[in-house]
């Protein structure tokens, strides 16, 4: 995750004022200088079948992660992430 970094997420309170998200900001610095930063995609859950039943989710204690490079997953949440996901999928085949 490059950009929008998490440590530069803020919330704001209801009358306007506002704070850091997560954690404090570390200022002065560059993005790229910063603890690197992943976000979950959802497009893969491997995990043990007593999980769910254990914790009430999908998320045990221990998780791992496999990398996916950001230009090669879409997010599919709603009928124009769909049209954008067909859309991209027929421009890389059209360039193959």
């Amino acid at each position: 995750m490059d950009y929008p970094h998490p440590n530069r997420a803020k919330s704001l309170s209801p009358d306007g004022f506002v704070s850091p998200y997560c954690e404090a900001e570390i200022y002065n610095v560059a993005r790229s200088a910063l603890r690197p930063a992943f976000y979950r995609d959802g497009a893969i859950y491997a995990f043990n079948v007593d999980v769910p039943i254990r914790y009430g989710h999908l998320m045990g204690e221990r998780q791992k992660a496999i990398i996916v490079p950001g230009e090669r997953t879409i997010n599919i949440d709603t009928e124009q992430d769909w049209l954008l996901a067909e859309a991209t999928l027929k421009m890389a085949a059209a360039n193959n």
